[in-house]
């Protein structure tokens, strides 16, 4: 890239590249969370059906554990809040929440449907 200011006049040795360092996992890792989260998000849409109310109940399930940790003055409650919040937990934990999420969201859809 010339004439945009990233170059070796600038003090700029090169550009990151894709193989760079830790770029492939920071790669993967935020594509494996968005795919977490949308799997994680059919289990209430299998629920209640109604698109709005699924987007509310995800939107909440990230945010609110997070916000309450924030508002919470016991350290151990902050630091479980965070640990285990669907957002900010690891990759582990939020496959876990995703496919346990996933089975209950199909077994009521299958339930009422039957």
């Amino acid at each position: 890239m010339r004439h945009n200011g990233f170059d070796a006049l600038n003090g700029y040795q090169r550009l990151l590249e894709a193989g760079d360092g830790h770029t492939p996992q920071a790669f993967l890792g935020a594509v494996f969370y968005l795919c977490a989260v949308g799997v994680l998000s059919l289990g209430p849409a299998f629920v209640v059906r109604h698109t709005a109310a699924a987007i509310t109940i995800m939107l909440a399930l990230l945010y609110v554990p997070v916000i309450v940790a924030k508002l919470v003055t016991d350290r151990d409650w902050q630091h479980r809040l965070v640990t285990y919040s669907p957002m900010t937990a690891g990759h582990a934990t939020l496959a876990i929440y995703a496919g346990a999420v996933l089975v209950l969201g199909v077994a009521v859809f299958q339930r009422k449907d039957a």
